[in-house]
């Protein structure tokens, strides 16, 4: 009798050793929340709202994506959180080789147009064919957020988008086949936020804000892209294995500062 209420006590205190474990990882994304606050409601790429259940369910191992209103446009803001089991420099590396993403997902390609790879103010071409209706390609300047690092002591890491169709001329570059097939999109803008919820875990969230343009009505398409972005979330948690797993040179801090 005396075992079996030993056994019992054993069970209880198992029990309770992994609830509060499970309160700690709960907690960790909530404090790093709130911890960084106030350099977020600082940042300039117009980030929606997320709740903060989906930041909890990220952290439990199920990313989250959604979509929200964009007063004074059909189209809505998109965006998608997860929690990588990857250190901060390898998630970020990850959403700044952007020119491995064809591999991955559902555009066929990105090429460098201007600027170095992995480096602010790169100039990028990409492009999506599509079955039914005209394919879709668009122009980006990349950039890096070195404010907010520098104002968050480097645990804020911004990588932000906004479409430069007059840049260049295309017509010169290696997309210049492409860009004549297809149309552009009316506008496409958004940006990745990456920061390390500890040493070994990385937070990861994303928004957009796009208009396919033509015949693609923005409130329905963007209605469906949330799923889209839980398959370039995993494009990313791909990206960041293989660079925790080398040492890929050529990627900076956003400060400039190079990385090993």
């Amino acid at each position: 009798m005396e075992l079996r209420s030993g056994m019992r006590a054993g069970a209880h205190f198992f029990i309770a050793v992994a609830l509060a474990a499970g309160q700690e990882a709960r907690a960790g994304v909530v404090a790093h929340l709130d911890s960084t606050a106030a350099y977020r409601a600082s940042r300039t790429s117009g980030p929606p709202a997320v709740p903060r259940s989906a930041y909890l369910a990220a952290e439990a191992g199920t990313p989250q994506s959604g979509t929200a209103e964009a007063p004074g446009h059909a189209a809505r803001k998109a965006w998608g959180v997860a929690v990588l089991e990857q250190p901060l420099a390898a998630v970020w590396k990850a959403v700044n080789d952007e020119l491995a993403f064809p591999a991955l997902t559902r555009v066929s390609h990105s090429i460098l147009i201007q600027g170095r790879a992995g480096h602010a103010r790169r100039l990028v071409f990409h492009y999506l064919p599509l079955s039914v209706v005209e394919d879709r390609w668009w122009v980006t300047r990349v950039d890096h957020n070195a404010a907010l690092y520098r104002a968050s002591a480097g645990r804020l890491w911004e990588l932000t988008w906004s479409d430069d169709f007059d840049a260049v001329d295309l017509s010169s570059t290696p997309a210049a086949e492409l860009s004549a097939g297809g149309r552009p999109v009316e506008f496409t803008r958004g940006a990745w936020l990456v920061s390390a919820v500890d040493e070994s875990r990385t937070l990861l969230e994303y928004h957009s804000h796009a208009d396919p343009g033509g015949a693609l009505p923005a409130a329905a398409v963007s209605r469906f892209a949330a799923g889209g972005i839980l398959d370039t979330l995993a494009c990313v948690q791909t990206l960041a294995a293989r660079h925790a797993k080398t040492r890929t040179a050529g990627f900076v801090r956003p400060d400039g500062q190079p990385l090993p």
